[in-house]
C-alpha cells in the first residue's frame, strides 16, 4: 500500500493543522479524534434529521437577510467578481479553508472560460461549442457562489454576534445537510470537516441543475471526449505558487466530471493539496493576493500567455522555463471575452434525501503530490501542436 495515503482526509488535514509548523487561527482546534467525532455526530444527526419548518423572519433577521442577498447579487455579476469575493472573505476569515479553495478553483474556471477565446483553441471548435461550453462554466460558477456565498455571510454575521444564524440557513434555499454541518463546525471549530461538508454539497448542488441539465448533456457532454478532455487545460486544476520570482505550478487531473462522487473526491484532493502543506499554501496564497484574478493566464505567465492579441502574435514556441522570453500564447482577459450573462432563478430543490455521503469525509488522500509544472508545459505544447495541425488540415 501506497504509504502515502491516509484515511481520511479531515484526520490527515488536521494532523497538519496541529504540527508546530502550521499557526492556530483564533480559538479554532482541530485534532484526528475530533474529526471522527465530527463525522459521527453529523451521522447521528442526519439519521435523526426532522423536516425544517418555515423560519419567521422580521426585524434584524430580515434586515440581515435582505444584505446578504443584496451583496450576492452584486458580486455574482461574474467569474472576476465572484473569485475576488472568495478571496476577499478569506482574507477576513481565514478560519474558512473553504473560502480560499473555492477562489483558487474559480480562477481555474475563469481561465477555462477565456481558454475559449484564447489562440490554443482557434479553429479547434466553432463558435457554437465554445458559447454551449461557456454557458456551462457560467452556470455551474454562478450556481455555487449563489448557494455558498449566503452560508459564509451567514457564519461571519454569527461570528461577529455571537449569535447562530444557522435556522436562516433555509431562508437562502441551503440544503438540510448543511444545517448540522454548520452547527458541528460552530461546536467543535473543526475546519477540515466543514471543508469537506461544503464540497460535498456544491458537488450535490449542482448535480441536477448542471450536470444532468438535458441542454448541457447535448450541447456539451455529448462531445466532452473529443472537444474536452484531450484539450489539457480544460482537464487539469492549477495552483500558480510565488516562490521567489518563479511561478511554479500544483495541481491534478480531473476526469469523469459528470460523477458527483468523482467531483468530490477530487475537491476534497484539491483541499489536502492546498492545506496538506504549509508551505505549498502560503506561497499560493502569495500569489493569490499578490494578483489580481483577471481570466488570463497572463495572470501566473506572462512570459507564455499574453492577454494581448497582438503581444502574441507571430512568435513560435518557447520552453516554459524561458521567463525572459516573450508571451506566444494569446490568453483574453474574462472582460475582453465574455459579456456578463444574465440568469434565472436557481431550483429550490434540496438535493439531500437521505443519500450515503459520509464515507466521503474519510476519504484517502495522497500527503505528498508531485509539481505540476512540466507535465503542465508538456500538455500545453501537445495542445499547441494540435492546434497547429488542426489549422493547416483545414
Amino acid at each position: 500500500m501506497d504509504k502515502r495515503l491516509i484515511k481520511p482526509v479531515t484526520q490527515y488535514i488536521a494532523s497538519v493543522l496541529n504540527s508546530k509548523s502550521m499557526p492556530q487561527t483564533g480559538a479554532m482546534t482541530d485534532s484526528t479524534a475530533s474529526g471522527e467525532v465530527s463525522i459521527r455526530s453529523l451521522e447521528e444527526r442526519l439519521r435523526n434529521k426532522t423536516e425544517w419548518q418555515p423560519a419567521a423572519v422580521y426585524g434584524d433577521s430580515l434586515t440581515l437577510v435582505k444584505r446578504i442577498r443584496r451583496e450576492t447579487k452584486e458580486f455574482n455579476r461574474n467569474n472576476v467578481t465572484r473569485t475576488r469575493a472568495y478571496l476577499d472573505f478569506y482574507s477576513r476569515n481565514p478560519d474558512l479553508h473553504w473560502a480560499f479553495l473555492a477562489h483558487m478553483v474559480s480562477r481555474n474556471g475563469g481561465w477555462n472560460m477565456t481558454d475559449l477565446k484564447g489562440s490554443l483553441l482557434k479553429g479547434v471548435i466553432g463558435e457554437k461549442t465554445r458559447e454551449s461550453y461557456f454557458s456551462f462554466l457560467e452556470a455551474a460558477n454562478y450556481l455555487i457562489f449563489n448557494d455558498a456565498y449566503p452560508q459564509l455571510r451567514l457564519y461571519e454575521e454569527s461570528r461577529k454576534s455571537g449569535n447562530s444564524f444557522s435556522e436562516l440557513l433555509q431562508v437562502f434555499s441551503v440544503s438540510s445537510f448543511m444545517k448540522p454541518v454548520w452547527d458541528i463546525f460552530s461546536e467543535t471549530g473543526d475546519r477540515a470537516f466543514l471543508t469537506a461538508g461544503l464540497i460535498i454539497n456544491e458537488q450535490h448542488y449542482i448535480q441536477k441543475r448542471i450536470v444532468e441539465n438535458p441542454g448541457f448533456i447535448q450541447s456539451v457532454f455529448s462531445g466532452w471526449q473529443f472537444q474536452v478532455q484531450e484539450m489539457f487545460q480544460l482537464t487539469s486544476v492549477i495552483f500558480p505558487r510565488r516562490k521567489r520570482k518563479r511561478v511554479p505550478l500544483s495541481g491534478i487531473k480531473v476526469s469523469s466530471f459528470t460523477e458527483p462522487g468523482s467531483r468530490i473526491k477530487t475537491g476534497l484532493s484539491l483541499y489536502s493539496l492546498l492545506f496538506g502543506n504549509r508551505k505549498r499554501r502560503l506561497e499560493t496564497e502569495i500569489f493569490a493576493k499578490g494578483t489580481p484574478h483577471t481570466g488570463s493566464r497572463e495572470d501566473y505567465w506572462p512570459h507564455m500567455f499574453s492577454g494581448s492579441s497582438k503581444a502574441a502574435a507571430g512568435r513560435g514556441w518557447h520552453s516554459c522555463t524561458r521567463v525572459e522570453k516573450p508571451p506566444f500564447l494569446y490568453s483574453p482577459s474574462l472582460e475582453q471575452a465574455w459579456a456578463d450573462s444574465i440568469h434565472g432563478t436557481p431550483s429550490r430543490d434540496d438535493w439531500y434525501a437521505g443519500q450515503e455521503i459520509i464515507e466521503f469525509f474519510r476519504y484517502p488522500v495522497k500527503t505528498e503530490t508531485p509539481e505540476l509544472s512540466k507535465e503542465y508545459c508538456l500538455d500545453l505544447h501537445t495542445m499547441w501542436l494540435f492546434q497547429k495541425a488542426k489549422n493547416h488540415l483545414q
